[in-house]
């Protein structure tokens, strides 16, 4: 019998949550830009999409339950969503310490960025990251140009 590591699938499931709201959003042959990063005690992944964007007054509110964003933020296709991906994003990130952050513009697209604190054990534990509940930075880690540095996976 294969163990699985539940914290392995949970943060499976942010980033496949993620890129399914980038994939659905974002307009056809464009691209979707994901990456990470360990700097400082902190391990991140962002997903970068080319959709609509979010209005700033709108960023807040992504995160709440059943919460849906304008009609014209939504998919190409019909639309049968409710709400409660980024909610459950934003649940899954804090149940390991972590944090979730979004970048975004109304026509520039939106970053979404899981922060984690990393330790001997991995990211998402408690160890020697950064003291519990530090939040991390307000900036988005991908340049503007959208150019990231290509490295080999370890």
């Amino acid at each position: 019998m294969q163990v699985v590591d539940r914290a392995t699938t949970r943060m499976t499931r942010l980033v496949e949550d993620l890129l399914s709201n980038a994939v659905r959003l974002a307009p056809a042959g464009s691209v979707i830009t994901i990456a990470a990063d360990r700097p400082g005690g902190r391990q991140w992944i962002a997903v970068r999409d080319a959709g609509p964007g979010i209005r700033a007054e709108e960023q807040d509110r992504v995160f709440d339950r059943f919460w849906r964003g304008a009609e014209t933020r939504r998919s190409r296709d019909r639309d049968r969503r409710t709400g409660l991906g980024l909610a459950i994003v934003r649940s899954i990130a804090e149940a390991h310490n972590g944090h979730v952050r979004l970048f975004s513009a109304p026509g520039a697209g939106s970053t979404f960025v899981l922060w984690f604190p990393v330790s001997a054990g991995g990211a998402g534990t408690p160890g020697s990251g950064p003291p519990a509940g530090a939040a991390p930075p307000e900036t988005d880690p991908l340049p503007p140009d959208g150019r990231t540095a290509r490295r080999p996976v370890r």
